[in-house]
């Protein structure tokens, strides 16, 4: 078998990549014994196509009771303290600060104590401390005590969203609280964390090196690139690195490992020390670097990558690439196998993946009278690039369409930069004015660096919407790429023909999907403390009821750009064709605000009533700078969104709703066939009697909960008559009370099945006009061996 670390690597991972998606463990069990009889039923008929299949199962089932055991253990002591106000106790095992107001702490809590009982805990935290005014006392190893609400990782909460719990489990994390800094109590008892504590204070010495030899600007620059700490560098810095695609000379990985190397090997063959001798001191440089860098997913696979090499150079044999990412790979994930989620494992061991398996071939399609410097930069970006194409589109929503250039331009600009980098570090320890001396060059090699990243991500199109992958399209585009790297063109010549009539099929059912009309699609997106729905009908057009958003969203653009915009990527949408806003209050239209100014949108609805134009002028002026149709509607217009689909308005009617904007709220029926929508905005009672006397068919299939399930709407006399058999509520946490548990027994009472995307994340319905089902984001996490109440703790 050739490069069995790679079968055992690939299989491992798909063992741990179903158990992060399928809880039943007898499901997997029953499929791992009925491939290991197809197994021996091959070798009995001497099959060699499945030759390798019992090192795949094999493999398979430890990646996925590797991840099912270590996701119990970790989570069972912190589990039933979740949602619960309880007393921690631990000590600091690292921290840094996030903002002006939110220092990051992570605390290895010891012990918990919830009604007058203690627990034993012994798990890492996060905790959010805010208004921290120094960092004095934050030292790795001190003890201190907290007492706050203990809050479960969330999974995605939304279609394409951030899995906050991956992150938070890749880093071994399984709780999260918040707290004021003056509620911590501080011990003089400490901790000792050699380890962790070198690689803190060498963190600290290399920001103070570089903040007393460099600008504030470039010296936050060079600590992301020798350390990996982002946390005081700029967040236009930021955008115009990830516009440039230059993002990843900010993520420690192999180029800064190999950098950080060539110069060591290059002292020591000066120094006349020996290959093998050079190779061994070697290893614990950088394992130091490791440790200074925190231990980040693409490091370790990078030195575990490197150490492989040098161990190749003591032993005289010469390491293979593919097999040491799928070693480095295995060991990461046998020791962390939530490392797996994590975008800095994904993207760097698709990068390396990239260069190992398409690099040669892509340097061999660039002509030879092309400079060899400029051939392999443009091979080794094209190959490294198409390595996490995918990776991209998933985690950012965005592809840089110009990296190619830019980084043909910065990369070697980068490793010189990180050589005088870390000569920088090395002689402000030594002689002060030197180190100001070397940090002039720094400073001349970090302006063209940044002026490139400004230049390139000032262009209009650097960056276009990338919609998020199917897991189908990834396993393709991933064996191609595999295919035309090992096997080149030569593949396609010998399978020419089976590979025409795989994308006949594969044209024709595309085609034949084109031609059948699919059905209705409704995404309730859970935007915490507000609203927001995405439709697409049969004939895929799309609308969008209200943005959800806050009363800062201006300033941080949080709901716009990392709630509806993946949303949409994930959906396939590449335009919206009309966007209805309720009413003005910030919940509602501010994400809005936010997504015409990134996304493009047809139309704009918005409520007619007197005081339309002076609620809505923000919104009306921006859809006005962006050339997009503003369109008024009152009771009894119809919005149509194909030939089967339309929103029907309901509300507002003839009454003057001026200033008061949850009565004056848009509200209609989405019909499709026999199955209808209820949108009900912020109505409430007033624009209910208004409603029910001013429309008669208003029977629904689902309601929209008005006004975030609000104790002030949604009454009896108003569900006997609209009869919803589903009933959804948009809301987060909030200090108003909702949902009111008056109007939850209400619903109740009216037989409707209640989804709260507070609770369940998104609300995701799909139907036929005829049927429809009804399915929620969120899913328990706990792994059941036979049935649901059969689960783990």
């Amino acid at each position: 078998m050739k490069r069995p670390a790679l079968h055992a690597a690939i299989a491992f991972i798909a063992g741990i990549a179903v158990s992060w998606y399928i809880k039943q463990v007898i499901v997997v069990v029953l499929v791992f014994l009925l491939l290991n009889v197809l197994y021996f039923y091959s070798v009995k008929k001497k099959i060699r196509a499945f030759k390798n299949l019992l090192l795949w199962n094999v493999c398979f089932l430890l990646g996925y009771v590797n991840f099912a055991v270590q996701h119990t253990i970790m989570l069972m002591p912190v589990r039933q303290h979740y949602d619960a106000e309880v007393i921690v106790r631990g000590y600091i095992s690292d921290y840094y600060r996030a903002d002006d107001k939110k220092t990051v702490i992570k605390l290895f809590a010891e012990s918990a104590e919830k009604g007058g009982r203690n627990f034993s805990i012994e798990r890492t935290i996060r905790v959010n401390a805010y208004n921290m005014i120094n960092d004095n006392d934050l030292k790795p190893g001190r003890y201190i005590q907290i007492s706050a609400v203990m809050n479960k990782p969330a999974r995605a909460r939304n279609p394409g969203g951030f899995d906050y719990a991956a992150y938070l489990f890749s880093k071994r994390i399984a709780a999260y609280t918040s707290v004021d800094a003056k509620d911590i109590i501080f011990f003089e008892e400490m901790k000792k964390l050699p380890v962790i504590s070198f690689g803190i204070n060498a963190r600290n010495y290399i920001s103070e090196a570089l903040y007393n030899t460099l600008s504030a600007e470039k010296a936050a620059l060079m600590s992301a690139m020798l350390t990996g700490s982002k946390d005081s560098l700029d967040e236009n810095i930021e955008n115009a690195f990830r516009a440039s695609g230059l993002m990843h000379i900010m993520a420690v990985s192999g180029t800064h490992i190999a950098f950080l190397l060539f110069p060591v090997l290059w002292l020591f063959r000066v120094l006349g020390i020996n290959r093998r001798a050079a190779a061994i001191i070697s290893i614990p440089v950088i394992i130091v670097y490791c440790v200074i860098t925190g231990f980040t997913a693409s490091v370790m696979r990078a030195s575990i990558m490197a150490i492989i090499v040098l161990a190749g150079k003591i032993l005289d044999r010469k390491a293979e690439l593919i097999n040491s990412i799928a070693i480095a790979a295995l060991l990461i994930l046998i020791i962390n196998p939530f490392m797996l989620f994590d975008s800095g494992f994904q993207l760097s061991v698709g990068a390396v993946s990239g260069l190992g398996v398409l690099y040669k071939r892509v340097f061999g399609c660039i002509p030879e009278k092309i400079p060899l410097f400029i051939r392999k930069a443009v091979s080794g970006t094209i190959a490294a690039q198409a390595g996490i194409l995918p990776v991209i589109a998933r985690y950012f929503s965005r592809l840089s369409v110009i990296s190619v250039l830019s980084n043909l331009l910065v990369v070697p600009l980068t490793g010189a930069a990180m050589v005088f980098g870390f000569i920088v570090v090395i002689l402000y320890s030594l002689n002060h004015m030197l180190a100001v001396y070397a940090g002039y060059a720094l400073q001349a090699i970090l302006h063209v660096i940044l002026v490139i990243a400004d230049t390139f991500a000032s262009v209009p199109w650097a960056e276009i919407h990338a919609h998020h992958w199917k897991l189908s399209w990834c396993v393709l585009y991933y064996a191609l790429l595999i295919v035309s790297g090992v096997y080149g063109l030569a593949f396609f010549i010998r399978y020419r023909r089976v590979i025409a009539a795989a994308i006949f099929a594969i044209g024709a059912v595309l085609v034949i999907q084109g031609f059948v009309p699919g059905g209705i699609k409704l995404v309730f997106i859970d935007v915490g403390q507000g609203d927001s729905a995405l439709i697409r009908s049969p004939e895929g057009r799309y609308m969008l009821i209200d943005g959800g958003g806050s009363y800062n969203e201006k300033e941080t653009g949080y709901t716009g750009r990392q709630v509806l915009i993946p949303v949409l990527m994930n959906e396939g949408v590449s335009r919206i064709d009309h966007v209805i806003v309720s009413h003005a209050h910030a919940d509602h239209m501010s994400g809005v605000l936010t997504l015409i100014g990134l996304f493009p949108v047809e139309s704009v609805g918005l409520p007619f009533y007197s005081g339309v134009y002076e609620d809505f002028s923000e919104l009306i002026n921006a859809c006005n700078e962006k050339n997009i149709e503003i369109r008024l509607y009152k009771r009894g217009d119809t919005v149509r969104l194909d030939s089967r689909t339309e929103f029907i308005v309901m509300n507002p009617g003839e009454i003057n709703y001026k200033g008061d904007l949850n009565n004056a709220s848009l509200s209609g029926m989405l019909c499709y066939k026999k199955f209808r929508v209820l949108f009900t905005g912020d109505m409430e009672n007033k624009a209910e009697e208004s409603f029910l006397s001013g429309n008669d068919d208003v029977d629904c299939c689902v309601l929209k909960v008005a006004h975030h399930g609000g104790k002030n709407g949604t009454s009896d006399q108003f569900l006997k008559r609209v009869k919803p058999e589903a009933a959804v509520i948009s809301v987060g946490s909030n200090n108003f009370g909702h949902p009111s548990g008056e109007v939850l027994d209400r619903l109740y009472s009216a037989g409707a099945k209640v989804y709260i995307t507070k609770d369940r994340g998104a609300v995701v319905i799909t139907g036929n006009g005829d049927k429809y089902r009804i399915r929620t984001w969120l899913a328990d996490d706990r792994f059941t061996f036979f049935f649901e109440n059969d689960r783990l703790n």
